[in-house]
């Protein structure tokens, strides 16, 4: 998709963002399950719907409802090897990297976005350097979208993207695993 084309697509495309109360993030736990979805078109606000935490929780796949959720690598090997029912996207950062942090708030608009259809993770490299390692991150952030489908190859983006880049790789995976699911059930 051209500069011009995803400037076009940009402006059409419906924006989501959260409005919490207060005490909602608290250590970056749910303390509250009032979190309302936004949702403006240019400017204008189209209509407003709450997200209760269950189903928060159940779209996020874990109990805390945290839309992106900090994992070690024995948290990730087991979520990918027995919980891989929908895509993730795992973001690799440090605490001290100042695009990881600006990268971060536009993963979390993403995972509020996708809530229902791509899980968020995150992974500290500092905490974690031999999973970094082992994935071969070498610059930060690095973010890895992996396909539910564990014959499908993972799509990394290293260093800090706009929010329409991320989202029009996630769009395009997405659609990707819906057109296979389509043709396998053609085939069957």
């Amino acid at each position: 998709m051209g500069t011009v084309a995803a400037a076009h697509y940009m402006s059409l495309r419906t924006k989501t963002t959260t409005s919490t109360s207060p005490e909602l993030h608290k250590n970056g736990r749910m303390s509250s399950t009032r979190v309302f979805l936004n949702f403006n078109i240019k400017g204008k606000q189209l209509g407003r719907t709450e997200l209760k935490k269950p189903l928060l929780a159940m779209a996020t796949g874990n109990k805390g409802g945290v839309l992106v959720q900090k994992v070690n690598a024995r948290q990730l090997d087991r979520i990918l090897t027995k919980e891989r029912t929908m895509p993730f996207v795992v973001d690799f950062y440090a605490t001290w990297c100042g695009p990881c942090i600006t990268m971060a708030q536009e993963v979390e608009l993403l995972a509020v976005e996708y809530v229902t259809r791509v899980r968020f993770l995150k992974v500290d490299t500092d905490e974690e350097y031999q999973l970094a390692h082992q994935m071969e991150v070498r610059g930060l952030p690095t973010l890895v979208f992996i396909s539910s489908d564990p014959k499908e190859p993972a799509v990394r983006m290293e260093g800090i993207l706009a929010r329409y880049a991320v989202r029009d790789v996630i769009d395009s995976r997405l659609k990707a695993l819906e057109e296979a699911s389509q043709t396998s059930l053609l085939v069957s």
